[in-house]
């Protein structure tokens, strides 16, 4: 939804808003932790900033990237079109397995003889039928499948990402600045 009042996408929320928030509190409260010695980044990774007590926080990792990577996957997780398949879904291309959905199952109301409607009674829904009455889509796949090609969906977008936004920074930074940089342990 992002902030209509300003005509914000959600990307653009989490950029401006969610990340410097985030990092702000992070810096905050474990900078607050760490000038108290109740902890310290020692080796610190990247540039530090050392408290007096010899307690030290970073600045960037890991309080930048943790406050980036949670809320881009937060975004990429999130579901905008709230019945339907989120980002990272819909880039794993699991809407092709999907069609839209044609007649939710709803209590069946019918006429009765002078106008006067009835309701059917109808049996009680199953936690399964009820979720997936709520979606705007249907599977064309067998459900358990798909199910289990969304796990591997969520599964591959939290490594890959993880691994591009938390352990590929590192890498690059110990190749740009040599085996015995102060910056990497």
């Amino acid at each position: 939804m992002g902030v209509p009042r300003f005509g914000w996408s959600m990307l653009k929320s989490m950029v401006v808003l969610a990340i410097p928030v985030n990092y702000v509190w992070d810096f905050v409260v474990e900078g607050t932790a760490t000038a108290m010695g109740w902890w310290t980044y020692d080796p610190g990774i990247g540039p530090v900033l050392e408290w007096s007590n010899g307690g030290r926080i970073t600045l960037l990792w890991t309080i930048g990237i943790m406050c980036t990577w949670p809320n881009l996957i937060a975004y990429w997780a999130g579901k905008p079109p709230v019945r339907g398949l989120n980002h990272f879904e819909r880039f794993c291309r699991l809407d092709r397995f999907t069609i839209p959905k044609t007649s939710p199952h709803m209590s069946s109301v019918r006429d009765a003889p002078g106008g006067v409607a009835l309701a059917a009674t109808q049996a009680p829904l199953t936690k399964q039928q009820e979720f997936g009455d709520y979606l705007n889509y249907e599977a064309t796949i067998p459900r358990w499948r798909f199910e289990l090609m969304r796990l591997g969906a969520w599964y591959i977008v939290f490594q890959v990402s993880f691994f591009v936004f938390l352990i590929l920074p590192l890498v690059i930074m110990r190749c740009a600045t040599g085996a015995d940089s102060p910056y990497i342990p």
